[in-house]
């Protein structure tokens, strides 16, 4: 299309997630308003992966949101419930959700805790996080309900995924491992 870009200005960081070793410093993310801490009861996940994190967030000053994620699936909730509700003793912010079951409830809980600010989901593997950013952004249809943005519906069961295009266009996501197809990495 002949359309060029180019950086005008860099604006000082308002935040620096950071991970550090004995030999180097890895800048994992800045400008974050908000840490959404993602975890289910299955698979299986890692408490100390959830405290680190929280950790991690207090030393940024960025805010912290506890996730819990797959609230439809019982083996584990109880375990994962605990969690939750150790985090909200601590003064976190908690949210309990099941983004593929009821993704438009999901996402209506969702906007109202991250509130516009930029926001960064981080969990392990399988809790739920690619499926949360899905729903958002209308990549994945719900069997059920309706996803709103800002009064607009943006995903339903009679919506194609092409006609949240300009919804799209709001939303920032850079996906992990096989995001291209779901069977295939990017190198096949």
């Amino acid at each position: 299309d002949g359309e060029q870009a180019a950086i005008e200005s860099i604006e000082p960081r308002r935040s620096l997630l950071f991970r550090a070793d004995a030999h180097r410093v890895k800048e994992l993310a800045a400008n974050i308003d908000l840490m959404a801490i993602v975890f289910a009861p299955r698979p299986p996940f890692n408490p100390h992966f959830i405290w680190r994190a929280l950790a991690a967030a207090q030393a940024a000053g960025i805010a912290a949101l506890a996730v819990l994620n797959k609230t439809d699936v019982a083996d584990g909730l109880d375990l994962a419930q605990a969690a939750l509700a150790q985090a909200a003793r601590l003064g976190v912010a908690t949210l309990a959700i099941s983004a593929k079951a009821t993704p438009a409830v999901a996402r209506a809980q969702l906007a109202a805790a991250t509130g516009g600010r930029a926001t960064l989901l981080v969990g392990q593997s399988g809790m739920g996080k690619s499926i949360i950013l899905k729903n958002i952004v209308g990549l994945v249809i719900p069997d059920g309900g309706r996803v709103m943005l800002d009064d607009d519906e943006i995903a339903s069961p009679t919506k194609r995924p092409q006609d949240f295009e300009k919804v799209r266009q709001r939303f920032g996501m850079l996906f992990q491992g096989a995001a291209l197809f779901d069977s295939k990495t990017v190198g096949e």
